[in-house]
């Protein structure tokens, strides 16, 4: 018997697993660090096991500051990074079938409350879509074998289901 899920109880068990995530990076950092730290701060006589925890403060540190860099990289740019990876282009204004597919995002976005997502082209015979969102910023990218092969009521029905 299996029991269905709505997207607020995935949202909170994907937030769950972000967390456990960034905790295992975060250690694997730490523990990376550790080593270097413990050599160029080697004990003095005397310093005993405040060296030790000093030594693993600092690399604790050191791995807080890394995974913040990682964390603000991925914020900042992520979207353009996986775009650049799946070779994703603006619409070609002088092709009919990306003019018909930015009026079909435009009469969805209106019917949707006026959400209007960045409409980007992928270059592959594939038919398929995708959207992707990241801090407020929202991108539809359709394959340029879906927009080529549907007519405009299926291009319309894979756009509003995306």
């Amino acid at each position: 018997m299996s029991m269905h899920k709505d997207f607020f109880e995935i949202q909170k068990i994907e937030s769950r697993r972000m967390i456990v995530v960034g905790a295992v990076l975060f250690l694997v950092y730490s523990l990376l660090f550790v080593g270097p730290v413990l050599l160029a701060f080697q004990p003095q006589p005397m310093e005993g096991l405040s060296w030790g925890l000093k030594s693993i403060g600092f690399a604790a540190l050191l791995a807080g500051i890394v995974l913040g860099i990682q964390i603000w990289f991925a914020e900042r740019s992520g979207l353009e990074m996986i775009l650049g990876s799946l070779s994703a282009a603006d619409p070609d204004p002088d092709d009919a079938y990306h003019q018909r597919l930015c009026s079909i995002v435009e009469e969805v976005g209106i019917a949707a409350g006026g959400l209007r997502p960045r409409v980007v082209i992928l270059p592959t015979p594939a038919i398929n879509a995708l959207a992707l969102a990241q801090s407020g910023q929202m991108i539809l990218g359709v394959t340029e074998g879906l927009i080529s092969r549907m007519n405009r009521e299926q291009t319309q029905a894979v756009v509003a289901h995306e």
